[in-house]
């Protein structure tokens, strides 16, 4: 794959330094209709073209957004995959689109699929589709929906743009794919039923079990679950400058020989989930709300019901419990006081390719079996506002891509009937977040927030760590290690089911100091595929419950 697409980026080069196109454009017209998510390679040899790491040919890749308007004109509806670097490139969930290591989607380049009448230019395709365009355009009937609209976490998808995706296995353990059939007709319900009525559809099924050596008392030790979820849109239209759609997000969890809830992070004294991937109900819409794109697609405004997770405080290596770290305090500061899936609204604003800003509000009360408007009132509110700062520092012959963000929020809770809560209050916090590639798949993360007391799960903490994608040379493969430090507060302590007031001859759990530390090894095992084993381990004196090492396994299988 890696030499397929070494090959686009030639092709691409050809095509910049010749006045019409010239050869390279003639090569690809004379090849058979293919997906347009697959990448273009050259006709000719390769050694005949100049390398990924000529100057050259990092010259034409940094003229690509200036060109590819032009070049797109000269030569219609084919597209090329264009690498910025050296680094790790694989597709992500769905096998739509290319993405650096960092989860950046790499820009494409269109070139025609067919070889044009003598004398005659390349046909132009529209770049507009969706179910509105389609009905007033038979031609837009006809494109293929080759975008994903999210990636994978085990509480919801990711609407980041594209980042943040679920790997595509590139090189698996067996060539031999059991869940092929599977996958071969959700392809085939994409293609024939749901894309010529621009709906997508990106379903995803984890089985996870583990272990802990010490619990609370009348609590199990182990957990086997099995979490199905499947998200996707109802695209009424997209063009260069504008586009809206409905978002969808469906999940549901159920034990496999043992009960999902009570949580095993409940059990080991830990008011974050140990297992992010799972959810509260048997199958549930977590999420539905509407997307619109505007101003040449810089501004995004999401209205409905959603997770603010969804939308802040991301990180490239500690995110997604799909693929990364599994401990919910590792995808999200713990100072974060982030609610159920409610009503609210999101407004984003790229402001240039270094800078995004964006804020949100939304229900604070919410649950995730809710329908979100439960308790709704303006005493009952999460706000949040978040600037992110996107770096690339060049070192040697390599782009290392760094995201640095600052949070502000305000968090209004309340005493209702729901017991998520066991008083009134607001309050105030901040947050830190950082993500940075060091060197060739090495990458780091920290966060450190602060919150008051009475609306937060920790009044401070502080985490880090590192992943490493390519293991051991394996395409795809990656191994990763964190640790947190936190101070717990009392509503920590409510919300993990400590008694925060004496009940008869039980003590209150007072606040406390809590680590939490975890190791995983991502194995893509199949071209669907992925098996991690996990260990995490949780020290905490104050809930009386110690020390507890966490062992287990983690398959994801992605269609």
């Amino acid at each position: 794959m890696m030499t397929i697409m070494g090959h686009g980026v030639l092709l691409l080069c050809v095509l910049f330094s010749s006045p019409e196109g010239g050869t390279a454009g003639s090569s690809e017209q004379t090849r058979d209709k293919e997906s347009p998510s697959e990448v273009a390679t050259p006709d000719s040899p390769s050694d005949a073209l100049p390398s990924a790491s000529d100057s050259r040919a990092k010259e034409s890749v940094s003229q690509t957004n200036d060109n590819s308007t032009n070049v797109r004109a000269r030569i219609g509806r084919r597209e090329v995959v264009l690498i910025p670097n050296s680094g790790p490139i694989r597709r992500g969930h769905g096998g739509h689109e290319v993405y650096s290591r960092s989860g950046t989607s790499i820009p494409r380049l269109r070139i025609p699929r067919s070889k044009p009448p003598e004398g005659e230019e390349a046909p132009v395709g529209s770049d507009s589709f969706g179910l509105l365009v389609g009905l007033f355009d038979d031609t837009a009937k006809l494109n293929v929906i080759d975008r994903t609209e999210a990636g994978w976490t085990g509480k919801g998808l990711r609407i980041l743009s594209d980042q943040h995706k679920l790997a595509r296995v590139s090189e698996p353990l067996f060539d031999m794919d059991p869940f092929s059939p599977l996958n071969d007709a959700i392809q085939g319900l994409r293609r024939e039923i749901l894309a010529p009525i621009s709906t997508t559809f990106d379903p995803a099924i984890a089985w996870t079990y583990q272990h802990a050596t010490n619990v609370r008392d009348g609590y199990e030790n182990g957990r086997s679950s099995l979490w199905f979820g499947a998200d996707g849109a109802v695209i009424l239209w997209d063009d260069p400058d504008s586009s809206g759609r409905v978002v969808y997000n469906i999940q549901s969890a159920v034990g496999a020989f043992t009960p999902v809830r009570p949580y095993l992070g409940n059990a080991v004294g830990s008011p974050m989930i140990v297992n992010n991937i799972l959810v509260s109900s048997n199958f549930n819409l977590y999420m539905l709300f509407w997307k619109q794109e505007l101003f040449e697609k810089k501004v995004r405004v999401m209205v409905g019901k959603f997770e603010d997770q969804v939308f802040f405080d991301a990180n490239a290596i500690a995110y997604n419990p799909m693929s990364q770290f599994m401990y919910e305090g590792f995808n999200e500061s713990i100072t974060n006081p982030f609610p159920g899936y409610g009503f609210g609204g999101v407004v984003q604003w790229e402001v240039s390719d270094s800078w995004d800003l964006r804020v949100g509000t939304i229900n604070s009360e919410t649950t995730g079996k809710s329908t979100g408007f439960e308790y709704l009132s303006s005493d009952h509110l999460f706000s949040i506002f978040q600037a992110t700062y996107t770096s690339e520092l060049t070192w040697g012959d390599r782009i290392h891509e760094g995201h640095y963000r600052a949070m502000i929020w305000y968090n209004s809770i309340g005493k209702t009937p729901s017991g998520k809560n066991p008083w009134d209050a607001s309050g105030w916090g901040v947050t830190f977040n950082m993500d940075q590639e060091i060197w060739r798949g090495l990458g780091a993360f920290c966060r450190v927030g602060w919150g008051e007391n009475d609306v937060t799960t920790s009044n401070f903490s502080v985490s880090a760590g590192f992943s490493i994608e390519n293991f051991l040379g394996r395409q795809g493969d990656a191994i990763g290690f964190a640790g947190a430090w936190s101070k717990i507060t009392e509503l920590g302590r409510y919300q993990t089911g400590f008694p925060i007031e004496p009940i008869g001859m039980q003590p209150a759990v007072p606040a406390g100091n809590q680590a939490f530390m975890e190791l995983y090894w991502r194995v893509n095992v199949t071209d669907t595929v992925q098996v991690s084993p996990i260990l995490q381990y949780i020290t905490d004196n104050s809930s009386g419950i110690g020390k507890s090492w966490i062992w287990g396994i983690r398959s994801v299988w992605s269609f």
